[in-house]
């Protein structure tokens, strides 16, 4: 017998496109107010476990990629958030994964494990998050920072935010718990970066 090897397929989905001038074609949605939308979305992700895909992800920044007067290309590029999304597609599918990004660098420990373990629970077990530690002065400007953190001093945060979410809301595999008093309490232990 011959090991069956399986393609794995996520969909990488942004609102409201990849493509910058993707509007332009005639049969775009030119509606805004359907593209960003609830049901756009549930609708997406139906379409997207439907075709047997294993999961949606929605990558996510905090700011354009430059200064808005520098680079047209991001006028059009609307981030909606992408746990609000995931929550609502969750309920209209049944077992398609549902991933999003989210930045250590500016979200303390306590809110990820809370956002992801909601999700989690909501959906049944589906939740992934993609980590990161952004890399965009323009997103610590939206935060009120003056300057990014350096990058070993984002790494050195990301890694301390791993350990405190991992040591109090469970391992890889498993649903992560409510949230309790005592858990939101212990989010704080190694205090270096939290």
């Amino acid at each position: 017998m011959t090991n069956q090897r399986q393609m794995h397929l996520g969909a990488f989905l942004m609102t409201p496109g990849h493509h910058v001038a993707a509007w332009r074609h005639e049969e775009s949605l030119n509606d805004t107010n359907e593209i960003l939308s609830a049901d756009y979305f549930v609708k997406l992700a139906k379409i997207v476990e439907e075709g047997l895909f294993d999961m949606v992800f929605f990558a996510d920044r905090y700011a354009d990629r430059k200064h808005p007067d520098e680079d047209v290309s991001q006028s059009v590029n609307v981030k909606l958030d992408p746990i609000l999304l995931l929550s609502a597609m969750s309920h209209a599918t049944s077992h398609i994964g549902l991933c999003a990004t989210a930045s250590t660098s500016f979200y303390e420990p306590y809110y990820l494990a809370r956002a992801f373990a909601t999700l989690d629970h909501l959906s049944g077990g589906r939740a992934a998050w993609n980590v990161v530690t952004s890399g965009n002065e323009y997103e610590a400007f939206n935060f009120g920072k003056d300057a990014h953190l350096d990058h070993s001093v984002r790494y050195e945060r990301a890694s301390e935010s791993l350990k405190v979410i991992k040591k109090n809301f469970g391992t890889v595999g498993k649903m992560m718990p409510l949230l309790t008093i005592k858990l939101m309490h212990s989010l704080r232990i190694l205090k270096k970066y939290v």
